[in-house]
């Protein structure tokens, strides 16, 4: 499992590598981050599942590369 932490930084990185920022927006059981119009939440707590993870990232990813084919 991932630490969050880590997870925050890979999404921070990807953005970057995207030209975008990626930035949490508000709190609760849940922080609800904000990339280029998508809203995902990410789990407060320090461990994160796998799956998960990969899910956010999944969906960040294909949002991104969307966005840069857009732009075209």
């Amino acid at each position: 499992m991932p630490k969050r932490r880590e997870l925050v930084a890979q999404i921070k990185e990807l953005a970057g590598r995207y030209g975008a920022s990626a930035r949490p927006m508000r709190q609760g059981k849940h922080e609800i981050w904000e990339c280029e119009g998508l809203t995902f939440p990410i789990p407060r707590h320090r461990e994160i599942a796998e799956g998960t993870a990969q899910a956010i990232m999944r969906k960040l990813t294909e949002h991104l590369v969307g966005r840069r084919g857009e732009d075209a």
